[in-house]
């Protein structure tokens, strides 16, 4: 799903807000990390036909480039995807 529109702030250049056909995103809280601005608030609302949803995400901490060990994505072995 393209985004029918993109918003920026003219004055810092951040993302403010995407269109799409039945939800907008809305970002704010931009703060640096690893000195990259990132949005640690994100609202999306929904609009399609009666259906009216609001959803809120906080971000309490962002790490860039973490290690992350091989193992954690190893499926366990009496996974579900095993019944198949």
């Amino acid at each position: 799903m393209s985004p029918k529109a993109l918003l920026i702030d003219v004055e810092t250049g951040l993302l403010n807000k995407v269109i799409f056909e039945y939800k907008t995103c809305h970002y704010d809280d931009y703060r640096k990390v690893d000195g990259i601005l990132v949005p640690f608030r994100k609202r999306v609302d929904v609009e399609f036909a009666d259906i009216k949803q609001h959803h809120k995400v906080v971000i309490k901490s962002i790490k860039l480039n973490i290690k992350i060990d091989k193992r954690q994505f190893v499926p366990p072995i009496d996974s579900p995807a095993d019944d198949k």
